[in-house]
């Protein structure tokens, strides 16, 4: 706000929901969120933008290469609106290693009034889980059908503590 010696004005909403259930040993784990974005300029902070793809996003890309990109790096660029749907199955192979199948979706919107669940990218993948006492690491492979230019079809990630 001007008051307060602002130069951009905006809305920005943030919403998520988790929901998990044990069917015995097996846990399936759902995430969905959703972002919009609205400034009142032309333009939006991209530090205010909306990313996604990466290991605990869209697991069939790297880091924030969902959605709109930049033509020469074909690096995210980020936008005012976002879904992100993930659907999980975990379940225990032996003693503290574990596994997991998935499914991933989402995508990234220059104008929040342009998000359609028609435009979501969709990929799916196996992982790997190391249950320490301290807590999990996670290997992912992620696969993405239907890559665009510039986007991989296979995606290895590496991280700690469940992806949502």
């Amino acid at each position: 706000p001007s008051g307060l010696q602002g130069d951009e004005l905006f809305q920005r909403f943030y919403y998520q929901f988790f929901y998990f259930k044990s069917f015995g040993k097996i846990v399936w784990a759902n995430g969905f969120r959703t972002g919009f974005a609205f400034p009142d300029a032309e333009r939006l902070v991209f530090s205010e933008r909306f990313l996604a793809g990466g290991s605990s996003t869209i697991r069939g890309f790297k880091l924030e290469t969902v959605g709109p990109k930049d033509p020469f790096t074909h690096e995210g660029i980020g936008g005012e609106g976002l879904i992100i749907i993930n659907e999980e199955a975990r379940f225990p192979i032996y003693k503290w290693f574990g596994g997991a199948v998935f499914y991933d979706g989402g995508n990234v919107w220059v104008k929040a009034n342009e998000i359609s669940f028609s435009d979501l990218r969709h990929t799916f993948g196996l992982g790997l889980r190391v249950d320490f006492s301290y807590g999990v690491i996670r290997f992912d492979w992620g696969h993405n059908p239907d890559p665009q230019e510039g986007e991989a079809q296979n995606v290895f990630h590496f991280g700690f503590g469940q992806a949502f």
